[in-house]
């Protein structure tokens, strides 16, 4: 059975922390008391070692403040499976919403800048057509993600098609409630689409970017939410998010990157 992977409690009084980054990826082999992510508290940003050997199945959430507790990933034995989960819509807000800066000093001329070619680069993505994007596009939207707060959602799809499935409508739900929040409302959003290996090349990309289509129609229709402001992009199977099992369920997934700065 699976190891779940719990935000710890590193010190008296805390009741939170920030993950800012994965050491290891999804398929990767893990050895107890080896670094596998790190972790921002209130005045540090810390490694946090693996509490059991095996393979990290999967990764439940990727950045942002969780609550100590709460289950953020699964380690195993190979191919072992573990099950979807849901995120509730304030998972969801705490996952996107930026890490404010102060605590880590003043900005640097490098990463305003670099933040400003972000901005820029999201620009004039605006209302394109999703399949337009070319592979250059897609690799810098892939970087910028690695950058900005972001949230993996396992949204399922009728098969062989772009129609949300009934029973991930209370995915999408909260999520359309979290992005319409005080906290994210307003903000600019990548909305990405990934396939399992299943199919070519060529069908995985234009499905991929079709169930991306879905999900911002139905954020667009439902919730208001302006065009502008969801940025969509597909990657086919050419980002096997469990390489080790390339038809893993996880695979098939929806990844939201929120693109403000501070």
């Amino acid at each position: 059975m699976a190891t779940e992977v719990k935000l710890p409690r590193l010190g008296q009084g805390m009741e939170s922390g920030t993950i800012v980054k994965w050491l290891k990826s999804e398929g990767e082999p893990v050895e107890k008391g080896e670094p596998l992510y790190e972790l921002d508290t209130d005045k540090v940003t810390q490694e946090v070692e693996a509490e059991a050997s095996g393979v990290l199945l999967k990764i439940a959430i990727s950045t942002g403040e969780v609550e100590v507790g709460k289950t953020i990933g699964f380690i195993g034995e190979q191919g072992e499976a573990v099950a979807a989960e849901q995120r509730s819509a304030d998972e969801i807000i705490k996952a996107l919403k930026p890490a404010p800066r102060a605590t880590r000093g003043i900005t640097s001329s490098t990463d305003a800048a670099r933040d400003a070619e972000d901005t820029r680069f999201v620009d004039t993505l605006r209302n394109r057509a999703t399949r337009s994007l070319s592979t250059d596009e897609r690799e810098k939207i892939t970087s910028i993600a690695k950058k900005k707060p972001n949230i993996d959602l396992e949204i399922t799809f009728e098969y062989n098609s772009a129609i949300i499935a009934p029973k991930a409508m209370s995915q999408v739900t909260a999520l359309g409630q979290a992005l319409t929040s005080d906290e994210l409302k307003g903000a600019t959003f990548i909305v990405a689409g990934y396939t399992d290996a299943k199919g070519t090349e060529t069908y995985n990309q234009g499905l991929s970017e079709r169930r991306a289509d879905a999900v911002k129609q139905f954020l667009k229709d439902k919730y208001g939410i302006d065009a502008a402001k969801l940025v969509t992009v597909g990657y086919g199977k050419a980002q096997l998010k469990n390489a080790s099992d390339p038809f893993a369920a996880e695979n098939r997934r929806v990844q939201l990157v929120n693109m403000a700065d501070k």
